[in-house]
């Protein structure tokens, strides 16, 4: 059973999405707008687009690949957006399909041998 906290939706309306595996991105926004369907989701591949874009139109809320194959990854997305002047409320969610790996490798977004 899936719960859905109510003051969440009434509150968040836009999200960002950075994702460079499109499949990925599609699934989290689809699942977005089944459960949400008045927020307005938008996508992005690259860290830098994502940024421009974040910083023209703050959204509420991010949901960021940590290992992003830009030479912007999560964390450094997420040290630029420190650095800006941002809505306090913004929300930023970390993910990725790696693992700790995503910490370890010799670059983030390029997986490194276990």
């Amino acid at each position: 059973m899936t719960v859905i906290d109510s003051t969440v939706s009434s509150r968040v309306r836009k999200v960002v999405i950075v994702e460079d595996h499109t499949e990925t991105s599609q699934t989290v926004s689809d699942f977005l707008r089944i459960f949400f369907p008045d927020w307005s989701v938008e996508r992005f591949a690259s860290g830098r687009c994502a940024l421009r874009h974040i910083q023209d139109d703050p959204p509420h809320l991010i949901i960021l690949d940590i290992a992003l194959e830009d030479e912007f990854d999560g964390i450094e997305v997420v040290r630029q957006i420190a650095r800006m002047d941002m809505r306090p409320s913004l929300k930023i969610v970390l993910t990725t399909a790696m693992g700790n790996r995503a910490f370890r490798g010799p670059r983030p977004g390029r997986p490194c041998s276990s």
